[in-house]
């Protein structure tokens, strides 16, 4: 599905002048319900994800990459009635950023998972999410 939004918080410490590690926490939210569609349901998901990466800087742009772990929440609903699907997921977290101002980064986000860990299912499973970024960092 394609659209949401999503808000987080994490902190950045360089241990030298290009290299650094990340940690983020970070919610996001996607409702789907395509324009000029009529489906037969409404759905919506949440995503809880902690991410830890180890980054590089070269001038303005950064490159980082790491593990990540979500926790994602699937509602899909019709006439009064909703089928909720929760799970926990294993993955990675890369995220590509341009430093436009002091302050101000704009990139792509890449966020696949590959182990899941659902109560009927677990196992080996590929998720993604991939995403615009824009973040700004004091």
């Amino acid at each position: 599905s394609a659209g949401g939004m999503g808000f987080g918080f994490g902190g950045d410490y360089y241990y030298n002048n290009k290299r650094f590690v990340s940690l983020e926490l970070s919610h996001r939210i996607n409702q789907f319900h395509p324009p000029y569609v009529d489906t037969t349901y409404d759905f919506i998901a949440h995503n809880l994800n902690v991410s830890f990466r180890k980054g590089h800087r070269w001038n303005r742009v950064e490159y980082s990459y790491g593990l990540s772990f979500s926790y994602l929440n699937n509602e899909y609903s019709k006439n009064n009635r909703s089928i909720l699907d929760s799970y926990k997921t294993l993955g990675f977290s890369t995220l590509f950023n341009y430093q436009l101002t002091s302050v101000m980064y704009v990139g792509v986000r890449y966020n696949p998972s590959v182990y899941s860990f659902k109560s009927i299912d677990k196992g080996f499973d590929y998720e993604h999410i991939i995403g615009i970024d824009y973040r700004l960092k004091f």
